[in-house]
Protein backbone atom coordinates (compact mmCIF):
# COMPACT_ATOMS: atom_id res chain seq x y z
CA UNK A 1 0.00 0.00 0.00
CA UNK A 2 1.57 3.50 -0.95
CA UNK A 3 1.97 6.02 1.77
CA UNK A 4 0.13 9.39 1.46
CA UNK A 5 3.24 11.79 1.93
CA UNK A 6 6.80 11.22 1.00
CA UNK A 7 9.71 10.11 2.88
CA UNK A 8 12.43 12.69 2.72
CA UNK A 9 16.04 11.70 3.54
CA UNK A 10 17.20 12.70 7.28
CA UNK A 11 19.94 15.11 5.67
CA UNK A 12 17.20 16.61 3.93
CA UNK A 13 15.55 17.06 7.41
CA UNK A 14 18.44 18.21 9.11
CA UNK A 15 18.70 21.04 5.89
CA UNK A 16 15.18 22.15 6.89
CA UNK A 17 14.89 21.69 10.65
CA UNK A 18 15.57 26.00 10.85
CA UNK A 19 12.19 26.33 9.95
CA UNK A 20 10.73 24.25 13.49
CA UNK A 21 13.13 26.42 15.48
CA UNK A 22 11.07 29.22 17.86
CA UNK A 23 10.83 32.56 16.95
CA UNK A 24 11.08 33.77 20.61
CA UNK A 25 14.92 34.47 21.05
CA UNK A 26 15.51 31.27 22.50
CA UNK A 27 19.31 30.59 21.90
CA UNK A 28 19.38 26.88 22.53
CA UNK A 29 18.51 26.41 18.88
CA UNK A 30 21.76 26.00 17.54
CA UNK A 31 22.93 23.89 20.21
CA UNK A 32 20.07 21.22 19.65
CA UNK A 33 20.44 20.80 15.96
CA UNK A 34 23.98 20.39 16.53
CA UNK A 35 23.45 17.40 18.93
CA UNK A 36 20.48 16.45 16.37
CA UNK A 37 23.50 15.81 13.93
CA UNK A 38 25.85 14.18 16.23
CA UNK A 39 22.78 11.81 16.88
CA UNK A 40 21.86 11.18 13.17
CA UNK A 41 25.72 10.28 12.26
CA UNK A 42 25.18 7.26 15.06
CA UNK A 43 22.01 5.80 12.82
CA UNK A 44 22.73 3.45 10.05
CA UNK A 45 21.84 3.65 6.52
CA UNK A 46 19.66 1.02 6.97
CA UNK A 47 17.33 2.97 9.33
CA UNK A 48 17.31 5.82 7.36
CA UNK A 49 14.00 5.42 5.78
CA UNK A 50 12.27 4.66 9.11
CA UNK A 51 13.99 7.88 11.10
CA UNK A 52 12.84 9.78 7.81
CA UNK A 53 9.44 9.09 8.04
CA UNK A 54 9.27 10.10 11.78
CA UNK A 55 11.39 13.02 11.15
CA UNK A 56 8.41 13.88 7.96
CA UNK A 57 6.01 14.24 11.14
CA UNK A 58 7.66 17.08 12.66
CA UNK A 59 7.94 18.92 9.40
CA UNK A 60 5.81 21.97 9.48
CA UNK A 61 3.41 22.25 6.44
CA UNK A 62 1.31 24.95 5.37
CA UNK A 63 0.61 27.97 7.92
CA UNK A 64 -3.20 26.39 9.62
CA UNK A 65 -5.04 27.12 12.73
CA UNK A 66 -4.64 29.18 15.66
CA UNK A 67 -1.68 31.61 15.46
CA UNK A 68 -1.69 31.79 19.07
CA UNK A 69 -0.52 28.29 18.94
CA UNK A 70 1.46 28.17 16.99
CA UNK A 71 4.53 28.42 18.78
CA UNK A 72 3.17 25.28 20.89
CA UNK A 73 3.20 22.57 17.90
CA UNK A 74 6.60 24.59 16.73
CA UNK A 75 8.59 23.34 20.07
CA UNK A 76 6.76 20.26 20.24
CA UNK A 77 7.76 19.37 17.11
CA UNK A 78 11.58 20.14 17.34
CA UNK A 79 11.46 18.40 20.43
CA UNK A 80 9.67 15.16 19.32
CA UNK A 81 12.56 15.30 16.80
CA UNK A 82 14.79 15.16 18.72
CA UNK A 83 13.36 12.60 21.16
CA UNK A 84 12.85 10.10 17.66
CA UNK A 85 16.66 10.80 16.68
CA UNK A 86 17.83 9.62 20.16
CA UNK A 87 15.38 6.48 20.16
CA UNK A 88 17.05 5.65 16.90
CA UNK A 89 20.41 6.06 17.71
CA UNK A 90 19.54 3.96 20.94
CA UNK A 91 18.11 1.28 18.59
CA UNK A 92 21.37 1.51 16.50
CA UNK A 93 23.82 0.78 19.90
CA UNK A 94 21.51 -2.03 21.41
CA UNK A 95 19.68 -3.85 18.31
CA UNK A 96 21.61 -3.05 15.25
CA UNK A 97 19.88 -4.59 12.07
CA UNK A 98 21.82 -7.41 10.08
CA UNK A 99 22.31 -5.60 6.52
CA UNK A 100 21.18 -9.02 5.13
CA UNK A 101 17.98 -8.94 7.01
CA UNK A 102 15.81 -6.73 4.52
CA UNK A 103 12.75 -7.92 6.29
CA UNK A 104 13.35 -6.60 9.42
CA UNK A 105 14.51 -3.06 8.22
CA UNK A 106 11.18 -3.40 5.73
CA UNK A 107 9.24 -3.90 9.47
CA UNK A 108 10.62 -1.03 10.50
CA UNK A 109 9.99 1.18 8.28
CA UNK A 110 6.06 -0.08 7.66
CA UNK A 111 5.42 0.64 11.54
CA UNK A 112 7.20 4.61 11.04
CA UNK A 113 5.34 5.05 8.09
CA UNK A 114 2.07 4.09 10.66
CA UNK A 115 2.90 6.09 13.35
CA UNK A 116 3.95 8.93 11.33
CA UNK A 117 0.71 9.14 9.16
CA UNK A 118 -1.41 9.68 12.47
CA UNK A 119 1.17 12.12 13.55
CA UNK A 120 0.80 14.24 10.46
CA UNK A 121 -2.87 13.91 10.32
CA UNK A 122 -2.85 15.63 13.85
CA UNK A 123 -1.81 19.03 12.18
CA UNK A 124 -4.83 20.99 12.41
CA UNK A 125 -6.51 22.38 15.48
CA UNK A 126 -9.69 23.84 15.03
CA UNK A 127 -12.71 22.67 17.09
CA UNK A 128 -13.89 20.24 15.10
CA UNK A 129 -14.95 16.92 17.15
CA UNK A 130 -11.82 14.36 16.23
CA UNK A 131 -12.03 11.11 17.38
CA UNK A 132 -9.11 10.33 19.59
CA UNK A 133 -8.75 6.70 20.70
CA UNK A 134 -7.35 4.74 17.56
CA UNK A 135 -4.87 7.89 17.23
CA UNK A 136 -3.57 7.48 20.98
CA UNK A 137 -3.17 2.84 20.37
CA UNK A 138 -1.75 3.75 16.96
CA UNK A 139 1.07 5.85 18.17
CA UNK A 140 1.92 4.34 21.91
CA UNK A 141 2.10 0.64 20.44
CA UNK A 142 4.04 1.47 17.39
CA UNK A 143 6.29 3.31 19.76
CA UNK A 144 6.71 0.19 21.43
CA UNK A 145 6.92 -1.63 18.49
CA UNK A 146 9.60 0.38 16.91
CA UNK A 147 12.05 1.31 20.14
CA UNK A 148 11.55 -1.58 22.82
CA UNK A 149 14.43 -3.55 21.35
CA UNK A 150 17.11 0.04 22.27
CA UNK A 151 15.04 0.03 25.88
CA UNK A 152 14.76 -3.50 26.57
CA UNK A 153 11.65 -6.41 26.40
CA UNK A 154 8.91 -4.35 26.81
CA UNK A 155 5.35 -5.22 25.96
CA UNK A 156 2.71 -2.49 25.57
CA UNK A 157 -1.05 -2.43 26.75
CA UNK A 158 -3.90 -0.46 26.40
CA UNK A 159 -7.01 0.28 27.77
CA UNK A 160 -8.90 3.35 25.67
CA UNK A 161 -12.17 4.91 25.85
CA UNK A 162 -13.65 6.13 22.75
CA UNK A 163 -13.50 9.62 22.62
CA UNK A 164 -14.09 12.04 20.75
CA UNK A 165 -12.58 15.90 21.55
CA UNK A 166 -12.41 19.41 19.17
CA UNK A 167 -9.12 18.33 16.97
CA UNK A 168 -6.76 20.98 18.76
CA UNK A 169 -7.27 18.84 22.23
CA UNK A 170 -7.04 15.49 20.70
CA UNK A 171 -3.65 16.86 18.89
CA UNK A 172 -2.89 17.93 22.35
CA UNK A 173 -3.89 14.38 23.76
CA UNK A 174 -2.19 12.39 21.34
CA UNK A 175 1.42 14.41 21.24
CA UNK A 176 1.46 14.39 25.48
CA UNK A 177 1.06 10.65 25.14
CA UNK A 178 3.93 10.41 22.63
CA UNK A 179 6.17 12.68 24.64
CA UNK A 180 5.38 10.12 28.05
CA UNK A 181 5.62 7.10 25.98
CA UNK A 182 8.95 8.44 24.31
CA UNK A 183 10.25 9.33 27.59
CA UNK A 184 9.59 5.67 29.14
CA UNK A 185 11.19 4.10 26.43
CA UNK A 186 14.59 6.36 26.77
CA UNK A 187 14.97 6.02 30.18
CA UNK A 188 14.86 2.06 29.24
CA UNK A 189 13.39 -0.83 31.09
CA UNK A 190 16.88 -3.38 31.02
CA UNK A 191 17.66 -3.75 34.80
CA UNK A 192 14.71 -5.83 34.31
CA UNK A 193 13.72 -9.00 32.47
CA UNK A 194 10.69 -7.56 31.02
CA UNK A 195 9.16 -4.16 31.33
CA UNK A 196 5.27 -3.17 31.11
CA UNK A 197 4.13 0.53 29.39
CA UNK A 198 0.14 0.50 29.94
CA UNK A 199 -2.16 3.68 28.44
CA UNK A 200 -5.27 4.43 30.22
CA UNK A 201 -7.85 6.44 28.93
CA UNK A 202 -10.78 6.53 31.15
CA UNK A 203 -13.98 8.32 32.30
CA UNK A 204 -13.74 10.10 35.59
CA UNK A 205 -17.00 11.44 37.25
CA UNK A 206 -19.59 12.94 34.42
CA UNK A 207 -17.39 15.53 33.05
CA UNK A 208 -13.78 14.60 33.22
CA UNK A 209 -11.52 12.35 31.49
CA UNK A 210 -7.79 10.91 32.76
CA UNK A 211 -4.86 9.59 30.35
CA UNK A 212 -2.79 7.20 32.64
CA UNK A 213 0.45 6.55 31.29
CA UNK A 214 2.24 3.72 33.66
CA UNK A 215 5.69 2.41 33.16
CA UNK A 216 6.39 -1.12 35.40
CA UNK A 217 9.78 -2.09 35.28
CA UNK A 218 11.76 0.83 34.85
CA UNK A 219 15.18 0.97 35.26
CA UNK A 220 15.52 4.71 36.30
CA UNK A 221 12.36 7.46 37.13
CA UNK A 222 11.96 10.92 36.98
CA UNK A 223 9.23 13.31 36.69
CA UNK A 224 8.72 14.47 33.50
CA UNK A 225 8.78 18.42 33.66
CA UNK A 226 9.40 19.40 29.95
CA UNK A 227 7.78 23.11 29.15
CA UNK A 228 6.20 21.33 25.81
CA UNK A 229 4.58 18.86 27.91
CA UNK A 230 2.96 21.22 30.00
CA UNK A 231 1.89 23.53 27.52
CA UNK A 232 -0.20 20.83 25.68
CA UNK A 233 -1.15 19.63 29.14
CA UNK A 234 -2.59 23.54 29.51
CA UNK A 235 -4.13 22.75 26.17
CA UNK A 236 -6.19 20.11 27.77
CA UNK A 237 -6.98 22.48 30.54
CA UNK A 238 -5.14 19.86 32.69
CA UNK A 239 -2.73 18.95 35.33
CA UNK A 240 -0.14 16.80 35.03
CA UNK A 241 0.38 14.72 38.19
CA UNK A 242 3.28 11.91 38.92
CA UNK A 243 3.32 9.09 41.01
CA UNK A 244 6.08 6.43 42.32
CA UNK A 245 4.05 3.74 44.05
CA UNK A 246 6.91 1.17 44.20
CA UNK A 247 10.92 1.09 43.06
CA UNK A 248 10.86 0.13 39.47
CA UNK A 249 7.33 1.74 38.60
CA UNK A 250 6.04 5.15 37.28
CA UNK A 251 2.48 6.86 36.57
CA UNK A 252 1.72 10.17 35.04
CA UNK A 253 -1.73 11.41 34.80
CA UNK A 254 -3.35 14.06 32.77
CA UNK A 255 -7.26 14.58 33.79
CA UNK A 256 -9.13 17.02 32.16
CA UNK A 257 -12.51 18.22 31.49
CA UNK A 258 -14.83 17.28 28.31
CA UNK A 259 -17.65 19.05 27.31
CA UNK A 260 -19.86 17.35 25.08
CA UNK A 261 -17.92 14.63 23.28
CA UNK A 262 -18.68 10.81 21.83
CA UNK A 263 -17.80 8.78 24.62
CA UNK A 264 -18.47 5.63 24.56
CA UNK A 265 -17.71 2.00 26.23
CA UNK A 266 -14.13 1.14 26.73
CA UNK A 267 -12.36 -1.69 25.29
CA UNK A 268 -9.64 -3.29 26.37
CA UNK A 269 -6.82 -3.92 23.85
CA UNK A 270 -3.13 -5.75 24.26
CA UNK A 271 0.09 -6.50 22.00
Amino acid sequence: MRTAFSIPTVDRFLSVAIALQPRNGQHSAPCRLEQMAAEVALVSRSRQAMLGALLHATLPTAPRGRPAFRAIWVNEAMHRAYTMIRLTALLEKFAPLDRLDVTAGEVERRIAIEVAGVLRSMDVDNDELTPCSEALMTVGRGLVELFAPAAGSVCFTADIARLSLPHFKCRALVLASCELISGLLLRGFSQYARGHITVTLSKRGQREVGLTITGNGLGTMCEPSSENLADLAELLESNLSFRAPCFGMATTELIFPIGNPDHRSATSISS
